[in-house]
């Protein structure tokens, strides 16, 4: 499911950055879905410490709370990341004689 995925991304995110304090940028949409997902979650409710809305589909960007690391997981980004290894495939499946 979409929650699954998102959950999924964010813990993804918050471990592969391994602070103690970290802040979230998610979209409008996601944001009551994340809150409740941390208020449940007692590793990330220790180590999340602000929530804010951030324009994109999806996904979730995670930051230090100085602001000096982040890690974007949105979905746009991850789709730029696996567009180049996708494309090879598909123009083969699509050319094939």
């Amino acid at each position: 499911s979409d929650q699954s995925s998102l959950a999924g991304l964010i813990k993804e995110a918050v471990s592969t950055l391994g602070l103690s304090q970290e802040r979230l940028y998610v979209s409008p949409r996601d944001l009551p879905a994340v809150k409740k997902l941390i208020a449940q979650d007692k590793d990330l409710a220790a180590r999340v410490v602000e929530v804010k809305e951030h324009k994109s589909s999806g996904g979730v960007i995670v930051e230090d709370i100085k602001g000096k690391v982040r890690i974007d997981n949105t979905y746009e980004t991850r789709l730029e990341m696996l567009l180049p290894r996708l494309l090879p495939e598909v123009a083969q499946e699509l050319f094939q004689a």
